[in-house]
């Protein structure tokens, strides 16, 4: 797990105020491949693509499928724009490449409740159902720089 966003309903003990709930994301890729990003339960704006506006048609159209790459529609470096309103939980994004989604390339965040110091539990699917194990997290999850590094 590597970001982890709340749900707002005001002040909590534990500090959090209740207003992180939207956030400005910033995706990326070096290569040449194409990598549509897909983010699971939740859609977002897309607020620049390689510094520039969005093309007219897809200005503040809410999307889950954000085209990273040299396509005509697609970005280099996209910022998407995520209210969180609604689920606490797991949630995933990954990239519709076909060998990207055999290979895993994907990300799992949770979105917190106000106040939640616990990590939510790794869903561990088996033939027998779901299994849960304790998360792993980036020491950076809470604070949102992205690095994984500790300041």
């Amino acid at each position: 797990m590597s970001a982890a966003p709340q749900l707002s309903t005001g002040p909590t003990d534990a500090g959090f105020a209740g207003d992180g709930t939207r956030e400005i994301w910033s995706l990326g890729t070096g290569g040449g491949w194409s990598h549509p990003i897909h983010v699971h339960f939740e859609e977002g704006i897309i607020l620049s693509q390689d510094g520039e506006q969005p093309p007219e048609w897809s200005r503040w159209a809410r999307k889950d499928v954000f085209r990273l790459g040299p396509e005509e529609d697609g970005a280099r470096d996209m910022d998407v724009l995520f209210d969180f309103r609604e689920f606490a939980g797991s949630f995933v994004e990954h990239c519709h490449n076909t060998q990207h989604e055999d290979h895993a390339m994907l990300l799992r965040w949770d979105l917190e409740h106000p106040g939640q110091v616990e990590l939510m539990p790794a869903p561990i699917p088996t033939w027998d159902g779901v299994d849960y194990t304790d998360s792993v997290a980036l020491p950076t999850f809470r604070t949102g720089d992205g690095t994984g590094l500790t300041p």
